[in-house]
């Protein structure tokens, strides 16, 4: 399995965060087979420990059952209330912000 990820975070007010994932890994149930999934999702406060969310995601699948899409891929939008970036993160608790 091969996984790669990054996060970007601004933690002036509002607090902003983009993350994106791709991993890529074989198939156990057939021989050759490989699948592929991605997302990418911008996470930004509306106001105190509220957020919205926009994703995008993705996956490939190049030997898929049953004459199932090799691909698929959407959008979703979100609301959501919590911390939006890790406590170590956080000023507060002496983290630096990029």
């Amino acid at each position: 399995m091969i996984r790669s990820s990054f996060d970007i975070f601004q933690l002036n007010i509002p607090i902003t965060r983009l993350s994106a994932n791709v991993s890529v890994f074989p198939g156990i149930t057939k021989n050759g087979r490989m699948l592929v999934n991605s997302d990418i999702t911008l996470r930004n406060e509306l106001f105190r420990d509220f957020f919205s969310d926009l994703s995008f995601y993705g996956s490939y699948d190049n030997q898929p059952a049953g004459g199932a899409a090799k691909d698929d891929y959407g959008v979703i939008t979100s609301l959501g209330a919590g911390v939006l970036e890790p406590a170590s993160m956080s000023p507060e608790a002496g983290g630096s912000s990029h």
